[in-house]
């Protein structure tokens, strides 16, 4: 089976309906070959500009230019680099840490960064309607002591605050309840926002470490791939990040283009029902891994671009080292027939629904699962939903058999998988799937302790292992993180692409 027989409808209607949008989308931007500019097309427009509010890779590739963190993340290992504080966090007791912020530091207003702000911050992002209360429960307070002095005070012993400061943006106190505004301290500063059409960025002029060589980032909204794909290679973007597969490969083929790409956490998240009759049987689970042909997945769907599938921790996560492999690249279908014999369904047919968002990656991934189940009888009704209506279907104690969504989880969660954990816990009201498991939630409990990085990678490395044997979780493949850009555009930082994100700050777009 190829690609192409695949995708319904073939790469023809695609096409033309590129071409058609990139002529209007191209004509409205700036050369990418004009010196000290750059133009992002995204796929989809943050709902907000409030960094606290929402944490999607959409708004982490804007504000990252402009909201700098306490921290940021070493890519190669579970060090943290201090950015907005001033050394390393300080562990006063078992229930208390403190941080040093850095002195000088200006929000492009003028104002100068201080304790007050970044503890302002952190207690905004952690109250209901804020998507940092789901990373930030163990806190019971955050105060500023002094003007450079925050101090956090822990509900119970808590390993992971250094890298919740990695990841929540600082804003300026007064611009914390703001959805039309992002203040912040870093290279760039918002010019402009045209809702539904773009987000401009200028450079800050006065930033500390100087001011970077684009003058101007734009970041423009065009929903179409195939719009992106034509704006890129006819010069009028800079930047197409999250690059579908088969635009991957006209990337790799044009020597006016780049393609990049790096293992980050990008996962297919395949979870199944575990209340359902069927599914609620390990055995059956087991023998519906086995079956999968991951190969073909990768090679298929993916053209080549992604790693083999095993648990939650990936390649892109920290402690993959430290994960065992459970499923070859090909099915072992012996052992599937074995397990559906002990099952009792030999010889019978075994029917569920596996819901997915609607997608047309995650169409082409259902297709190969479709077929690979039906070889050995197991028949997969196959739903596409949109977010609201997938959400609610897969709700806990629904019919549904498997649930299925794309995400870039980077931007939000760094390199670590904690913040997977929480739905598939025993005792926690988020777990959807009915997967009740005691023994990997003591593990996941352990690592979420756990102050030696080391020991808590190595948790949920055995935390994930232990999903696999059990297909509590498990994605088919880890599809690696893409980004094209221009040829004239040099200076990005990999190092980014291992959060799903990119840096532009000291990039140069050459004549």
């Amino acid at each position: 089976m190829t690609r192409r027989g695949l995708l319904k409808g073939g790469a023809g209607g695609l096409a033309l309906g590129a071409l058609a949008l990139g002529g209007c989308s191209g004509g409205s931007g700036a050369s990418s070959s004009t010196p000290g500019v750059a133009t992002v097309d995204m796929a989809l427009e943050p709902s907000t500009l409030n960094g606290l509010t929402i944490n999607n890779q959409y708004i982490s590739w804007v504000n990252r230019h402009v909201q700098e963190r306490l921290y940021d993340i070493d890519p190669n290992s579970t060090n943290l680099i201090p950015r907005l504080a001033d050394g390393q966090p300080t562990v006063v007791d078992e229930l208390t840490t403190e941080v040093k912020i850095r002195t000088g530091v200006k929000f492009h207003n003028g104002d100068e960064l201080t304790a007050e702000d970044v503890a302002a911050t952190i207690n905004a992002g952690n109250k209901q309607g804020k998507v940092w209360i789901f990373h930030l429960r163990p806190l019971a307070s955050v105060e500023a002591v002094d003007a450079t002095t925050v101090r956090f005070t822990f509900k119970n012993p808590w390993g992971l605050l250094p890298l919740k400061l990695a990841l929540i943006p600082i804003i300026h106190r007064d611009f914390l309840d703001r959805d039309d505004a992002m203040m912040g301290t870093g290279p760039y500063k918002l010019e402009s926002h045209q809702p539904g059409v773009q987000i401009k960025l200028a450079a800050n002029a006065e930033y500390r470490d100087g001011t970077p060589n684009i003058s101007t980032i734009t970041f423009r909204i065009v929903p179409e791939s195939g719009a992106r794909m034509v704006n890129l290679t006819q010069g009028t973007s800079s930047v197409y990040p999250a690059v579908s597969t088969v635009d991957a490969t006209r990337i790799a083929s044009d020597s006016n283009l780049v393609l990049a790409e790096a293992a980050a956490p990008v996962l297919i998240t395949m979870r199944p029902n575990c209340a359902h009759p069927v599914l609620k049987d390990e055995r059956v689970r087991q023998a519906l891994a086995f079956a999968i042909n991951r190969k073909r997945m990768r090679d298929v769907v993916f053209g080549g671009r992604a790693e083999i599938g095993q648990g939650p921790v990936g390649p892109g996560h920290e402690g993959w080292e430290y994960t065992t492999k459970v499923y070859g690249e090909e099915p072992d279908l012996d052992r599937v027939r074995s397990l559906l014999a002990a099952a009792g369904y030999s010889g019978r047919e075994v029917t569920f629904t596996w819901v997915a968002q609607d997608d047309s990656v995650l169409r082409d991934v259902g297709a190969v699962l479709k077929a690979d189940w039906a070889a050995v009888g197991l028949n997969a009704e196959l739903q596409f939903l949109q977010q609201g209506d997938w959400l609610s279907t897969t709700a806990k104690g629904g019919p549904w058999g498997f649930k299925i969504a794309f995400e870039m989880a980077g931007t939000g969660q760094g390199r670590s998988i904690d913040g997977s954990v929480g739905s598939l816990m025993a005792d926690s009201a988020s777990n959807s799937t009915s997967f009740i498991d005691e023994e990997s939630t003591a593990i996941a409990k352990r690592a979420e302790v756990a102050t030696d990085p080391t020991e808590r990678v190595k948790l949920y490395a055995q935390w994930s292992d232990m999903l696999a044997t059990k297909a509590a979780y498990i994605p088919p493949v880890y599809p690696l993180f893409l980004i094209g850009h221009r040829k004239e555009l040099t200076g990005l930082d990999p190092a980014a692409y291992r959060f799903n994100a990119f840096d532009l700050s000291k990039a140069t777009v050459a004549a």
